[in-house]
């Protein structure tokens, strides 16, 4: 698999440990039109400091917050330890819903707000992922095309998903799953 999702480091932390099943995504100033597309089913978690602040993950999520920052590859590279598969796409068009969705996300309200406010008519996206953790970290050599405000990479070599192990068991994934398309 070459695909990757640019997103925060403690975000692809609570994702890979099952403490997240949903990434919320709105766009960022080099996307296509300016605005976030589902492109992929399924990438790699592409684990980025950029625009992470504490203020920004909610405070169950902050040891993730600690433990990624702790654990930050060497300045050049960066490191993959899992790859997320799609399993719902849901538009979120107002603070209810969002609300709704608080006990599957890492972000803190205030952040999530947000993103939910920010200008135009396209909503934000809810990406209900199950997530596998690879076997032995990846490490990688930064590139300058992985850089800027995007979602989306393509590796510059394929990447090896075999021998990973889902976060969460497909019982309690499909039961978390049906809860966030009932909210």
């Amino acid at each position: 698999m070459k695909t990757a999702f640019k997103e925060w480091a403690a975000v692809c932390r609570s994702l890979s440990r099952g403490a997240a099943t949903v990434i919320l995504r709105r766009g960022g100033i080099s996307e296509k039109g300016g605005r976030f597309q589902p492109e992929f089913s399924e990438f790699f978690l592409f684990p980025t400091r950029f625009h992470q602040s504490p203020e920004d993950v909610a405070p169950s999520a902050r040891p993730d917050l600690d433990a990624a920052n702790a654990a930050a590859p060497p300045e050049g590279f960066l490191v993959l330890t899992s790859f997320a598969r799609v399993a719902a796409i849901l538009p979120v068009r107002d603070k209810p819903a969002l609300a709704r969705l608080r006990p599957f996300h890492p972000w803190s309200d205030a952040a999530a707000l947000e993103r939910l406010r920010r200008e135009g008519p396209d909503p934000l996206f809810a990406l209900a992922v199950r997530v596998f953790n690879l076997p032995a970290p990846v490490t990688l050599p930064m590139r300058p095309a992985y850089g800027g405000c995007k979602s989306w990479v393509t590796l510059e070599a394929d990447v090896s998903i075999s021998g990973a192990v889902p976060a969460l068991g497909e019982p309690e994934f499909a039961r978390l799953l049906a809860r966030i398309r009932e909210v």
